[in-house]
């Protein structure tokens, strides 16, 4: 996981792989797709004075989150996995599920 404008990789969060890792099992072993891992504070404020969905505070900063698909899955099927395997916040959008390893919530 890193950020694919300017190479920043912090360390990737270890509960946020053992969710998707145990979504993926629960989910036949189907191909779980990255749309955003991490992100440099560069990125966030040049997506943030793009769009005021961004976070100031993302936790994808440190790690901490990831914007995915699963293969075959409904955005709201992929959300209930990650929900039923520790997953912290968990928002379904029209392409991706976002998961992060927070406190337990939705929006």
């Amino acid at each position: 996981m890193r950020d694919w404008r300017d190479g920043h990789t912090p360390p990737f969060s270890s509960t946020i792989a053992l969710v998707l890792a145990r979504a993926q099992l629960q989910a036949d072993g189907r191909r779980i797709g990255v749309y955003s891992g991490t992100r440099s504070q560069g990125t966030n404020d040049m997506l943030r004075a793009r769009s005021s969905g961004v976070a100031a505070h993302s936790l994808r900063l440190s790690g901490r989150a990831a914007d995915t698909f699963i293969d075959g899955l409904s955005m709201q099927q992929t959300a209930r996995l990650y929900q039923a395997n520790g997953g912290g916040g968990v928002s379904v959008y029209w392409n991706f599920t976002h998961v992060n390893d927070g406190a337990r919530r939705t929006w």
